[in-house]
């Protein structure tokens, strides 16, 4: 949602910008062959304050977002997330990577009841499989979360 409303808002922001230059003024009239009057300049000006307001104000708001939640940061300069980090935010896509690197993996020959920890239980294994613990990490696929 942040892209495109920042995609949005800077083709606005160009437009109406090339609109209250004199020489783009000039280009635009030349091209559609009209002349702009004074309330259409105004108009403009007004449209071009208040895309740069609304792009400011969600520029902020996300930034200020990626600094509230725990573990934003560390995955935008690291390029991983915890297993925590990406159940609580993102869990349809955990599962889809969780999935993946649990079937195209290499195959791991099944150990003997002699060698299991003694405080796992296949149960307990299996929920692990599916729900990492907060410490394990998972590389970001090349798409990422979403």
């Amino acid at each position: 949602m942040h892209f495109w409303s920042q995609f949005v808002l800077v083709g606005t922001l160009l437009v109406t910008g090339i609109g209250l230059w004199e020489a783009g003024l000039g280009w635009f009239e030349y091209q559609l062959g009209f002349t702009a009057t004074i309330e259409q300049m105004r108009s403009v000006a007004v449209i071009h304050a208040a895309a740069a307001t609304l792009a400011i104000v969600i520029w902020i708001v996300h930034v200020y977002a990626a600094i509230w939640v725990r573990g934003t940061l560390s995955a935008m300069t690291r390029g991983s997330v915890t297993g925590g980090w990406g159940w609580r935010h993102h869990r349809k896509w955990l599962k889809k990577e969780v999935a993946a690197a649990t079937s195209s993996g290499p195959r791991r020959r099944r150990r003997s009841k002699r060698t299991r920890h003694p405080c796992r239980s296949p149960a307990r294994q299996r929920r692990d499989v599916l729900r990492p613990g907060p410490r394990e990490e998972m590389r970001l696929s090349r798409r990422g979360p979403g």
